[in-house]
């Protein structure tokens, strides 16, 4: 919503096109995990859908350690820890 503040997009971030790919496959497949190399848009938006439907989550493995810590905030500032995990590696 408009309140929601906004998602994290970069050149490194999914497009958006394949971020709504990548959604439909997990909608379609029902997956409840979801690994990732990498943390960004597409982890948050994971974790929402997630959220939404009451189950499932998404780890992210993460190299950049400035990066890990405002993930780490973005995801309590949405209250999405519950649906996501970052892994610092």
């Amino acid at each position: 919503g408009p309140s929601e503040p906004s998602l994290p997009w970069s050149d490194a971030a999914l497009s958006p096109q394949a971020l709504l790919r990548l959604l439909g496959m997990v909608q379609i497949r029902r997956a409840r995990t979801v690994v990732e190399c990498g943390s960004g848009v597409s982890t948050l938006v994971l974790a929402r859908h997630f959220k939404v439907i009451g189950h499932g989550h998404v780890y992210a493995l993460e190299h950049d350690r400035g990066w890990y810590e405002l993930m780490q905030e973005w995801l309590l500032e949405r209250k999405l820890a519950d649906h996501a995990t970052i892994i610092f590696a």
